[in-house]
C-alpha cells in the first residue's frame, strides 16, 4: 500500500477520495449487524433497542436471517471481520495512519 501511495500519490488519494461513500456505508453495515448480533434479547424490550433491531431486521433481512442459521457464528466472524476491515479503512487520519495503529482500532 505504501508503494502505491509514493508511486501515484494523487491518484491514490483520488481513489480514496471517491471510495470513501461506499466504505462509510459498508461500515455502517456491518457495525449494525454486529451489534445485532452481540445484542442482549433480555434489553430488546427497551424501545431504542427495539427501534434499532427492527431497523437492522428491515435493512438486512437476508444477512439477519443467515445470522439466526445454523451456520450463524461463521456469519457473525465474517461481519465482525468486515468491520475490522472497514474500521481501518475509515480511520480518522486514512489507511496510513490506520496501518500504524493496527491493530489497535476500537470495537
Amino acid at each position: 500500500m505504501k508503494a502505491i501511495e509514493n508511486e501515484r500519490p494523487e491518484q491514490f488519494h483520488a481513489f480514496i477520495e471517491e471510495q470513501e461513500g461506499a466504505v462509510t456505508e459498508l461500515h455502517m453495515k456491518y457495525d449494525m449487524l454486529v451489534w445485532y448480533a452481540r445484542s442482549n434479547p433480555k434489553n430488546w424490550d427497551r424501545p431504542k433497542v427495539m427501534e434499532r433491531i427492527k431497523l437492522v431486521e428491515g435493512s438486512y433481512p437476508q444477512e439477519v436471517k443467515d445470522l439466526k442459521s445454523e451456520d450463524g457464528e461463521w456469519h457473525h466472524g465474517f461481519n465482525s471481520g468486515m468491520l475490522a476491515c472497514l474500521r481501518l479503512m475509515d480511520y480518522p487520519l486514512g489507511v496510513v495512519d490506520g496501518l500504524k495503529e493496527f491493530p489497535f482500532l476500537d470495537t
